[in-house]
């Protein structure tokens, strides 16, 4: 399993090293023993410990969560790889290469992934885990047919692997996904695409506002989680927040669960660059712009910044959200848009959430709790990923 950066992509990476074999079952059992390997490797590491998103990805990792994942899937018996998929990896959030890399590996696929533009420490630490389990005499074949590596999108090298792809995942914005689409590639090639989606956090004002001060730490710490480890870039954070309840219990849910989150962001030591600081004023004055008048904007502190969703004309990032209010959850699902990814809630019973999502015509793939948001399952954003990046051979 190698790193491939650009300068070196044509000399040191041959379509024939993917090719052969030309497919897996889908859960295979190196497969499986390899991803153990990884998450023993993660799961001791005092340099990973330092990431919770690397940390999740170890858990994701382990054995009993894969195996547990593969038994519950239909006739996975017959279910085997198309052969050699190209992912292409976000830029805005660090550990989403490596779950990419597991979904085309445990389908059966040999694997080219495309690293995030983006520089993260995390990137590299993973990485480096991949290297060394891989350098095992029982993974030879594994490291032979899986790389990783660093390269503009458009480079010649890289669309060539593309048009000769059997398998073709892409996590980006929208202007990506549309450019991916436009690529020659083989007339059977399987396409998967994520693109630009939206995702909502609802709250539950009476249980907040009640909360003792170690339940409010938790769910400070869950939104923490959702949000800043990745600047509130990914398409799982939640940007929104719909507060539900009478209007003196949301005010004083508000104010304590703010001051929570503030003292949060403080103690992890959280501190945006300056590049990220200027593009949040940046998005202020476009927001101005495109609504053709002031946007209030609520600085709770230096990395949060409040507007209310009617005024807010651009979705929020680098720790500015938009909050509206509500009496009922029935009506706060109803502000959902069609493009909704996940729906994380605070403060409300599973049951009672089940309950009004599926009464409701709301469209939305994920209902999760607050400290769930960036956790990535084999089904996202709707897609049974597993199936989708595995063919079913019909024996009768």
């Amino acid at each position: 399993m190698r790193l491939i950066e650009t300068s070196q992509l044509s000399a040191a990476l041959m379509l024939d090293d993917f090719l052969v074999p030309r497919r897996r079952a889908v859960g295979h059992a190196e497969v499986v023993g390899f991803l153990s390997d990884v998450s023993r490797e993660i799961l001791s590491s005092k340099n990973c410990r330092q990431y919770p998103d690397v940390m999740t990805f170890g858990y994701f990792c382990r054995k009993s969560s894969i195996e547990r994942a593969l038994q519950i899937k239909q006739s996975i018996s017959n279910r085997f790889g198309w052969g050699f998929a190209v992912h292409i990896a976000p830029s805005n959030v660090p550990v989403n290469f490596g779950f990419s890399f597991v979904f085309g590996l445990l389908s059966g696929n040999n694997n080219l992934v495309r690293l995030p533009s983006t520089t993260w420490p995390q990137v590299d630490l993973l990485v480096s885990v991949f290297e060394t389990v891989a350098q095992s005499e029982k993974y030879e074949i594994l490291a032979k047919n899986n790389a990783f590596v660093r390269t503009e999108r458009d480079s010649v090298e890289l669309l060539n692997f593309v048009a000769n792809s059997d398998a073709l995942v892409v996590w980006g914005g929208d202007s990506t996904v549309a450019t991916f689409r436009k690529l020659e590639k083989k007339p059977r090639c399987v396409e998967l695409y994520f693109p630009d989606r939206k995702s909502s956090l609802v709250i539950n004002a009476l249980t907040i506002a009640e909360s003792d001060e170690n339940d409010l730490q938790k769910l400070a710490a869950a939104f923490f989680n959702d949000t800043y480890l990745v600047d509130n870039n990914a398409c799982s954070s939640p940007r929104r927040i719909f507060w539900v309840g009478e209007e003196s219990d949301v005010a004083a849910a508000r104010n304590k669960l703010w001051a929570a989150i503030d003292g949060v962001i403080k103690a992890k030591g959280y501190d945006l660059n300056i590049i990220a600081k200027i593009d949040r004023y940046l998005d202020v004055m476009k927001s101005v712009e495109i609504a053709e008048a002031p946007v209030t904007v609520e600085k709770i502190s230096e990395d949060i910044w409040l507007t209310s969703r009617d005024e807010e004309t651009l979705i929020g990032r680098l720790g500015r959200y938009s909050e509206s209010r509500f009496v009922e959850l029935a009506a706060a699902l109803k502000a959902l848009d069609d493009d909704e990814q996940t729906l994380t809630y605070m403060g409300f019973d599973k049951e009672y959430i089940e309950q009004i999502v599926l009464d409701s015509d709301i469209i939305v793939d994920r209902v999760v709790p607050a400290g769930m948001a960036l956790d990535i399952g084999f089904v996202w954003d709707g897609v049974d990923v597993l199936n989708r990046l595995s063919r079913f051979i019909d024996i009768r």
